[in-house]
C-alpha cells in the first residue's frame, strides 16, 4: 500500500508524484481517464488528434520540455502548429467563425452596432470622421 496516494495523473499531479517518490515516499497516482497527461494529451477528434493545451502551455520553454522528460513522458506534435482555437464535443472538432475586430472587444449588443465599431478600426482619414462614428455608437 502506497504511503502518499495523488488524485488526478494530469501535469500537476504527476509532478507531484515524481517528486514525492524522489522524497523517498511510496506513491500512487489514481486517475480517472484512461491514460495519464491530462491537457497535455492529445483530445481524440473526428478529424485526428488534437494537443489543447500545447498551444496555450508553450513547449518552447526548457523549464516544461525538461519537465515532461523527466517524467517519461514524449511530447507529441509540433510546437505552435495550430494557433487557431476549437471546440471538441462529442469526439466532434467545431471551429468558430473568424470574428471581426470589433468582436474582440465588444460584446455583441445589435447589429447595428456592429459597422460603426467596425468603421472606428478601420481608420478613417479624418478625425471628425471617426467623432460621427464614436457617437453613431451612443445614439
Amino acid at each position: 500500500m502506497a504511503s502518499v496516494i495523488v488524485v488526478g495523473g494530469g501535469l500537476a499531479g504527476l509532478v507531484a508524484g515524481m517528486r514525492l517518490q524522489r522524497a523517498g515516499h511510496e506513491v500512487e497516482i489514481i486517475e480517472a481517464a484512461a491514460a495519464a497527461g491530462g491537457r497535455l494529451r492529445p483530445l481524440e477528434t473526428d478529424e485526428g488528434p488534437l494537443a489543447p493545451a500545447v498551444g496555450e502551455i508553450g513547449w518552447g520553454d526548457a523549464n516544461l520540455r525538461a519537465l515532461v522528460a523527466g517524467l517519461g513522458l514524449e511530447p507529441s506534435g509540433e510546437a505552435g502548429a495550430s494557433r487557431a482555437h476549437a471546440l471538441v464535443l462529442g469526439g466532434r472538432l467545431h471551429r468558430p467563425p473568424p470574428l471581426r475586430p470589433s468582436e474582440f472587444l465588444f460584446p455583441r449588443l445589435s447589429p447595428r452596432m456592429d459597422r460603426p465599431i467596425d468603421a472606428v478600426f478601420r481608420r478613417p482619414p479624418r478625425w471628425r470622421d471617426r467623432q460621427v462614428l464614436v457617437r453613431a455608437l451612443w445614439d
